[in-house]
């Protein structure tokens, strides 16, 4: 009886202290946009980037192309400093909303990531991201293949430089000109 009383002691005690709750302040919910990117058709390996906003850093983004993760090659903030600390300073600005204290200095300010198209089932597929501030937009993207490094010339030359046809189908196999022209 004792060892369940000292059991339901412990509960309560902890239950009483071990349940605090602490206030934690989340970033704003965004409306990430992001915009098409250049190019908009990239052959596999190409370098495909695209502008946006707000971003973040690389290590809080995930860039998703037809709805898989991949890599983000760089993910770049220029001439945004000045944008930043303006939004902060001001009382009704946030990352999220327009702020009209601040438009002229964030009109410089360039957002943007950078990576390489996927190999993937080649056509239009979508690019979109998620970040600190929400998920964006969709934008789409054409893979292409890469050319096909296997195909061959067949046609060969002979010693005047003019090509001859080597080959043959299905036809009677004979290929030599007799020199008539059927009229007599």
């Amino acid at each position: 009886m004792k060892n369940k009383l000292i059991l339901t002691a412990n509960i309560a005690l902890a239950l009483l202290f071990g349940c605090t709750t602490e206030t934690q302040e989340l970033p704003d919910a965004c409306e990430v946009r992001i915009e098409l990117p250049s190019p908009t058709a990239a052959i596999v390996g190409e370098t495909v980037s695209f502008n946006g906003n707000p971003l973040t850093e690389i290590r809080d983004t995930v860039l998703l192309v037809g709805g898989e993760t991949r890599e983000i090659i760089d993910l770049s903030r220029t001439d945004c400093d000045a944008c930043d600390s303006c939004r902060f300073e001001a009382i009704e600005c946030s990352a999220c909303g327009d702020c009209d204290e601040c438009d002229a200095v964030c009109n410089s300010c360039v957002e943007s990531i950078s990576f390489a198209a996927p190999d993937m089932t080649f056509g239009e597929t979508y690019i979109s991201i998620y970040n600190l501030y929400g998920a964006s937009n969709n934008v789409p993207l054409t893979i292409i293949a890469p050319e096909d490094s296997t195909t061959t010339d067949t046609a060969s030359t002979n010693e005047t430089g003019t090509v001859v046809d080597t080959g043959s189908t299905d036809d009677t196999g004979n290929t030599t000109d007799t020199g008539t022209t059927g009229t007599e």
